[in-house]
């Protein structure tokens, strides 16, 4: 790869990476594993926030919360609270390492950040429990093994097969929290898409719609996850990975997954929009198809609401989240 990009650009070799852009890179070339963390950047965090000795949470957002617009500041006094508050910059510093290798607080730093422009003392506690949560998780990193099949597959593939199929490579999940939103009552969608035992793709947002039952949030949610799988297929081709084999896209609603196929059209189901129903294209087309499972197993959960303790780190396993190789450095809690 290096000699073929030197041959278009004008390049220098610095070697094996072990450090891009804030985020760890470390190889280990007996097991055939990658991993990816961030622990220097989160560490950097706490020290800027003066979070270095602040006791560590065990999930991301405190358990059963609901952030509300109920809780931004209403009076002179509760803004002038806020008015120093690094609250914009935190949840920015955040979100970097939501989409860099930590998709376990991408549901927290979203709902954060639903509140930029006039956050309350609540939502303060909630952006620094997110700190303390990473404070004791810092040693954690997205972990990718050689050969490695997905959730729920037999075999992986074989190293030095010229073209790999892509259905043995990779497997999706989508969910979606029902009207999650208590001020707007739209929900929150997230999907993550697994590669070799990690999680290399992920998002967690509020739809732009109001969907009036749950099989319509899931469908509608699952609109993203398919397009996020197009735009892999089509980069994965290009690196010489491809396949005819439709990719695997799981999801824990009956209904949503009947929708995909059309089976499951009703006057209850009439109204949503053309732009969704491209999902059905794509099932006839074979470039992905969907399967139920059961939410137990649903590794998009944690991307679509906050969870108890023993349910996120369940959820955490899933999307390939795991203690660094080099050890854990945090509270051996997690």
């Amino acid at each position: 790869m290096k000699r073929a990009l030197g041959q278009c650009f004008k390049v220098k070799d610095l070697g094996e990476v072990k450090y891009l852009l804030g985020i760890g890179v470390t190889r280990d070339r007996k097991s055939g594993s990658i991993e990816l963390s961030q622990q220097a950047y989160i560490d950097q965090l706490l020290k800027r926030y003066n979070m270095q000795d602040a006791k560590s949470a065990p999930t991301p957002l405190s358990s059963g919360i609901r952030l509300t617009q109920d809780d931004c500041p209403t009076t002179d006094e509760e803004r002038s609270d806020m008015a120093g508050v690094p609250y914009a910059s935190l949840v920015g510093a955040l979100m970097y390492a939501a989409i860099g290798t930590r998709p376990d607080i991408a549901f927290a730093v979203g709902a954060l950040s639903r509140f930029l422009s006039n956050p309350g003392r609540r939502h303060w506690n909630e952006a620094k429990r997110v700190l303390r949560y990473l404070k004791g998780t810092s040693h954690y990193a997205i972990r990718y093994l050689s050969g490695a099949s997905p959730p729920g597959k037999a075999t992986g593939y074989s190293r030095g097969v010229a073209m790999k199929p892509i259905e043995s490579l990779i497997e999706g999940f989508s969910d979606s929290d029902w009207a999650g939103c208590v001020d707007t009552r739209r929900s929150t969608s997230g999907f993550v898409w697994i590669m070799n035992g990690g999680a290399i793709c992920w998002r967690s947002r509020l739809q732009s719609i109001v969907a009036l039952s749950s099989t319509e949030a899931v469908y509608v949610g699952a609109t993203p996850a398919v397009q996020e799988i197009l735009w892999l297929r089509d980069l994965l081709c290009e690196l010489g990975v491809s396949d005819s084999s439709p990719s695997l896209l799981n999801m824990d609603n009956q209904g949503a997954v009947l929708l995909t196929r059309g089976a499951g059209d009703s006057n209850h189901t009439k109204h949503i929009d053309i732009q969704h129903h491209f999902i059905r294209e794509q099932v006839s087309l074979g470039t992905v198809t969907f399967k139920f499972i059961s939410t137990d197993a649903m590794a998009a959960d944690i991307l679509t609401k906050g969870l108890p303790k023993n349910k996120h780190q369940e959820m955490i396993k899933l999307i390939g989240v795991k203690t660094t190789m080099s050890g854990s450095v945090g509270n051996g809690s997690h």
